[in-house]
């Protein structure tokens, strides 16, 4: 048997080159820093505003635990009438995007700062 795409992703999932531009391209449009096109009160750019419990009583993001995270089930459900990103969108992350935020989500859900607001580190 193969590998799944959550299987191939080695190490630990990065928030700037990894998790930042699924995000940026597929949810930051009705989730991002735009707040006239805010949906749900959820900003995944900002991550207490992620983690924290909604209206409805779910979690987007459960750090260390993706299973619980109303996020991935979003993701993965069959449902059109709960699925982000929406068909209407005509986005849809691929498997490996979603098994990266899978796996970066079971990792911690670490988020970092724009990379500029790094202090550089020698190697």
């Amino acid at each position: 048997p193969g590998q799944t795409a959550y299987d191939q992703i080695a190490g630990e999932v990065d928030f700037n080159f990894q998790v930042k531009p699924i995000l940026s391209d597929k949810c930051f449009a009705c989730h991002g820093p735009d707040l006239q096109s805010l949906k749900a009160d959820l900003r995944l750019d900002l991550r207490e505003n992620a983690l924290e419990v909604k209206e409805s009583g779910k979690i987007p993001i459960v750090p260390g635990n993706a299973a619980h995270s109303h996020l991935v089930q979003r993701l993965l459900t069959d449902d059109p009438e709960l699925k982000m990103p929406p068909p209407e969108s005509h986005l849809a992350l691929s498997d490996f995007e979603t098994a990266t935020l899978i796996k970066w989500i079971d990792q911690g859900a670490a988020y970092k700062p724009h990379w500029s607001f790094i202090k550089p580190e020698k190697m």
